[in-house]
């Protein structure tokens, strides 16, 4: 999904999933039909209880999800399909997000065989240097891509940065 018709139908998703209430999976199922009318779209929706260590995942489309620590790299999968087209049924994945693990969401224009364990030490870097770490190595030159990333911190405010080629923004949850 590219161009104007694209940033309008991301926005209008956007809209739909952030007024409506209940898990990712059923937000996702109520944005489907309205998808349909403007265009489809691979999206997802993660729910993240910072308190109590845990994340909700949904997803349709080439969304990719992991979340890694220093010996785990558990992943968050999305259901084949486009939102607005055919998808299947839009399961909730829940995942605990232990102290000191990173989770990685990013779209198709990542590749996904990056390994951030071959990195010594990246894990405990900044969520901005981990996502320009997987953008300067494993991005393909003939897509868009958007990486985000989430860290889980000791006694602190965990923090999200997405990010794209052509901005870097940091957001609190």
């Amino acid at each position: 999904m590219h161009g104007l018709g694209a940033a309008e139908a991301s926005a209008t998703a956007l809209e739909l999933v952030r007024t409506r209430h209940g898990s990712p999976g059923a937000a996702l199922e109520q944005a489907h039909p309205f998808m349909r009318i403007l265009r489809d779209a691979a999206d997802a929706v993660v729910k993240v209880d910072a308190r109590a260590g845990s994340v909700i995942f949904a997803g349709a489309g080439n969304i990719v999800g992991r979340i890694l620590t220093a010996t785990e790299d558990k992943a968050l999968v999305s259901r084949a399909g486009m939102l607005g087209e055919q998808t299947h049924v839009l399961d909730d994945a829940a995942q605990a997000w232990p102290e000191r693990s990173v989770i990685v969401f990013h779209s198709d224009g990542l590749r996904n065989s990056w390994d951030l364990s071959a990195v010594r030490g990246i894990l405990q870097c900044d969520p901005a240097v981990i996502a320009g770490w997987l953008l300067r190595d494993y991005a393909r030159s003939y897509d868009a891509v958007t990486v985000v990333v989430l860290k889980a911190r000791l006694n602190e405010q965990r923090r999200s940065f997405p990010v794209t080629r052509e901005k870097l923004a940091p957001t609190s949850d």
